[in-house]
């Protein structure tokens, strides 16, 4: 650790901090998280000052644009209140591509180092949660103060899960990476367990749709590199596999399954008849469908978007026309970042969020960055089934590590090599 500081100037050194407070803090505290890019920011208009500024990569634009098309749309919008509270929520869009792309560093952010301290973060909000759980079953004594959203206190489980499937895998890369040891890999793989049983009793279908997301990409990542495409095919026939039978062997997934198996298939064998019997079963698969359809419907109707701040209103305007009352009274968003998105501002913003996506998937391929593949995967796949960037929650951990994993163009050097 005290060689990282010797290798920078004082401004380098609190950066290279305040970054490993930031992912320490990612899911113990995200308000201390909020306080902590104030730090990032300030540190990095001095150290602009004194040594001068950049010009970021290229590749830190996308998601800055993004803000920008937001922004636009706040012009469009009628509930001004609520698009000035999502615009200040995407600030990061914009503030972390500044403050990181911007900043004249001699040695690139240690990414090992912060992917540990996040794991290490991780490690303390999970034992809080066990505190509190073990709280609560002393009062109810029920077994479901160790579920869900009992389990996951503050922070929505699905986002959570979300952290630590793709903190595990962060975690095995560098484990297993060209700067990997045996203590780091016996460390990863002690980590991984443990962050999947608590995914797993998350009870959250869209992190495990990520993680399938994910491992195939990187699967296909390792055999593409190596020119080695039919154990590729191997590979993913194995995990089919194994997606069987735990399929067969866990309740969770096994009842999973069947809903979303019987749901699919009595919604297009009659679509009308489905909405008018579940128009106001709000359940989880049920939920999605119907609110897939109705935002659908939104975005032909208005296929520029509504405006930044009205995107929600007018869904609910939707829901009460198809007599959804449930919607209306849980406020459900509609469970899909791109139609999110499209809603919003416009079908040409979603189609950008996607090709922003690929973009950082090509540039990780190119690369060989195993870290940027793992992250865009995952979040790529994530944001089919969840409004993702959304909240707050999912947006500081993805921009953070997007950006730290993108460097600037005399950083890209540092790749992580294939294991």
């Amino acid at each position: 650790m005290l060689n990282e500081f010797k290798k920078r100037n004082f401004f380098e050194a609190a950066e290279f901090v305040l970054t490993l407070l930031f992912a320490f803090f990612l899911l113990v505290d995200q308000k201390i998280a909020v306080f902590i890019i104030a730090g990032l920011g300030l540190n990095a208009i001095i150290n602009g000052v004194r040594f001068g500024f950049q010009k970021p990569s290229k590749a830190y634009y996308p998601f800055a644009i993004l803000f920008v098309c937001y922004l636009i749309g706040l012009l469009f919008t009628e509930n001004f209140d609520y698009g000035g509270k999502d615009i200040e929520t995407r600030l990061t869009f914009l503030l972390f591509p500044l403050f990181y792309g911007t900043f004249k560093r001699k040695v690139p952010l240690n990414k090992s180092w912060v992917i540990w301290t996040f794991i290490a973060g991780a490690f303390v909000y999970l034992a809080v949660d066990i505190y509190y759980a073990y709280e609560c079953f002393d009062v109810v004594r029920n077994r479901t103060c160790f579920e869900s959203y009992a389990l996951s206190r503050w922070i929505h489980p699905t986002y959570a899960a979300m952290y630590l499937v793709v903190g595990s895998a962060l975690v095995l890369a560098d484990a297993f990476g060209k700067n990997g040891n045996t203590i780091k890999k016996i460390g990863a793989i002690i980590v991984t367990f443990i962050f999947y049983y608590f995914v797993y009793k998350f009870y959250s279908l869209g992190p495990w749709i990520s993680f399938a997301g994910m491992v195939a990409t990187v699967l296909f990542a390792i055999f593409y590199f190596r020119k080695k495409m039919v154990l590729f095919f191997v590979g993913i026939a194995m995990m089919a596999t194994v997606g069987i039978l735990a399929i067969k062997n866990l309740d969770l997934l096994e009842s999973d399954y069947r809903a979303v198996k019987t749901e699919l298939g009595n919604y297009f064998n009659n679509r009308e008849a489905y909405i008018e019997a579940n128009r106001n079963n709000a359940s989880s698969i049920n939920a999605r469908l119907l609110i897939w359809n109705t935002s659908f419907e939104m975005i032909i109707d208005h296929p520029f978007g509504v405006g930044t701040g009205d995107g929600k209103d007018v869904l609910m305007d939707y829901y009460r026309e198809r007599g959804m009352d449930v919607y209306v009274d849980k406020k459900l968003n509609p469970h899909c970042q791109y139609l999110q998105t499209a809603g919003s501002i416009g079908i040409v913003p979603a189609l950008f969020l996607i090709a922003s996506f690929i973009y950082y998937l090509v540039l990780g391929f190119k690369r060989r960055d195993y870290f940027l593949i793992i992250l865009i995967s995952a979040f790529a796949t994530g944001c089919l089934f969840e409004s993702i960037l959304e909240r707050q929650w999912g947006i500081l951990f993805f921009l953070f590590f997007l950006v730290l994993f993108i460097g600037n163009d005399q950083e890209s050097k540092e790749e992580i090599t294939a294991p």
